[in-house]
């Protein structure tokens, strides 16, 4: 059985809530178009308080918990990773070893967010060690991009053209900007950070989103 693991982000405004709710909606449509697959979501900032703005821990931190969670991995999962659950993924399949069919990198700051003044402002009174993992000349960021000599295979980039969070030159590699039209596992999505994997409306889902080309993904993945 395929199995797919859904790894959320999480909000710079507090609780991490609003990262794992957001997958919901994408649950429910992979579920509806792939009812043999098995839909994990590790829960991971449930370890930590639920998530508390002061109490995040950094990225390898919560890759280990999720890797933890979602317990054995064999070469027929695929994972989604949203915003920075995309780095999450990452370090576990780049670091740590874990196999994976395909990844599917959702809005990911592959090379850094972008930080509005007042997040500079609070980063200087509260250090969180999983905003400074993704800010762009992070220790984290270097160590994970250093060994990415050329694009695995199996990675999609999904990334949105008016993102202010995570924009093109982060959540695409620099290789598939300079020519996407090459890269069948690369595309640009006109909406911003939220608006890739949206919330739905009335039970219908915006056809500028990514969700859309995830399913389209999942379903050359599933049938390979």
């Amino acid at each position: 059985m395929i199995r797919i693991v859904l790894v959320h982000g999480f909000s710079m405004r507090g609780f991490s809530l609003r990262g794992k709710e957001r997958l919901k909606e994408l649950k429910k449509v992979i579920k509806k178009q792939f009812p043999e697959t098995e839909i994990v979501e590790p829960e991971y900032f449930e370890r930590y308080k639920r998530g508390l703005f002061f109490v995040k821990k950094s990225i390898p931190n919560y890759a280990a918990v999720v890797l933890d969670m979602i317990g054995e991995i064999d070469d027929d999962t695929i994972f989604v990773g949203y915003s920075s659950g995309g780095l999450i993924v990452r370090w576990m399949v780049e670091e740590l070893g874990v196999s994976a069919k395909a990844v599917i990198l959702v809005g990911t700051p592959n090379k850094g967010i972008k930080i509005s003044w007042w997040e500079k402002i609070i980063q200087r009174i509260i250090r969180v060690p999983c905003v400074e993992d993704m800010k762009d000349n992070s220790e984290f960021l270097q160590r994970l991009n250093k060994g990415l000599n050329s694009l695995p295979r199996n990675y999609y980039y999904l990334g949105g053209r008016h993102d202010k969070r995570v924009p093109l030159e982060s959540s695409l590699p620099e290789e598939i900007l300079r020519d996407t039209k090459r890269y069948v596992g690369a595309e640009i999505f006109w909406t911003d950070h939220s608006g890739l994997i949206p919330k739905a409306s009335k039970g219908k889902i915006s056809v500028i989103s990514a969700i859309p080309a995830i399913i389209r993904i999942l379903k050359k993945e599933i049938e390979t």
